[in-house]
Order: C-alpha cells, then sequence, then structure tokens
C-alpha cells in the first residue's frame, strides 16, 4: 500500500477512535480542514512539522501513523485500549467514589443516624 494512503487512513481511524471530527482535529492543530481530508485521501504527503502537529492532535507517537493498517491488529488494538482505559479511570474511580459515598450516607441514615 502507497505510504500516503497508510498515514491518511491511519489519521482516520484514530480520529474515529476519538470520536474527532475532520474539523475538531484541523481546529485543534491549526490546519486547514481542507488540508488535513487531502491527507486523509492520500493525495499529498505532509511535512514533517504537519506529521509531528497531527501525531500531537491526536496523542500517538508519529510512529503509529506509518502502521501498515493491513498489518496485524493486536498491537493496535492494545494501544487504543490501553489509552482509552487511562482517559476514563479518573472518571470511573469518581464514579465509584460517588457511589460508595452515597451507599454508606444512605445506609447510615437508614440504620444508623448520626
Amino acid at each position: 500500500m502507497d505510504l500516503k494512503k497508510i498515514i491518511g487512513i491511519n489519521i482516520i481511524r484514530i480520529r474515529h477512535v476519538q470520536n474527532l471530527t475532520q474539523t475538531a482535529l484541523a481546529d485543534k492543530i491549526n490546519l486547514s480542514r481542507k488540508q488535513l481530508c487531502r491527507i486523509e485521501r492520500g493525495e499529498t504527503y505532509p511535512s514533517e512539522h504537519t506529521l509531528q502537529q497531527i501525531a500531537d492532535g491526536l496523542g500517538v507517537p508519529v510512529k503509529e501513523l506509518f502502521t501498515d493498517p493491513e498489518s496485524p491488529k493486536d498491537y493496535d488494538i492494545y494501544t487504543h485500549s490501553q489509552r482509552a482505559l487511562e482517559k476514563l479511570l479518573p472518571t470511573i474511580s469518581r464514579m465509584l467514589a460517588d457511589e460508595i459515598l452515597d451507599d454508606i450516607i444512605h445506609s447510615k441514615g437508614e440504620d444508623n443516624p448520626l
């Protein structure tokens, strides 16, 4: 597969995993949506600087943009799952703590008022 296509497919794939639109990513990295669209379609090679901006905007190492999408995905799936879990962990922890506190408060109020 052509390297331009590989880069474009990876940008799209990672954007979708992160629920980012083209416009949102383009705005985030100060690139025109039209230019990002051309890169994603594999019509043009991004400059080294633009590649770094895209990778930073997606929160991935530049090398991840060069991963052949036709190669085994186990590593990519693990990497994305791990990142997603790391992002969700603080939220999950807060939710669990809130539930535990609610349970404690409700059980104290019913069984043993303070």
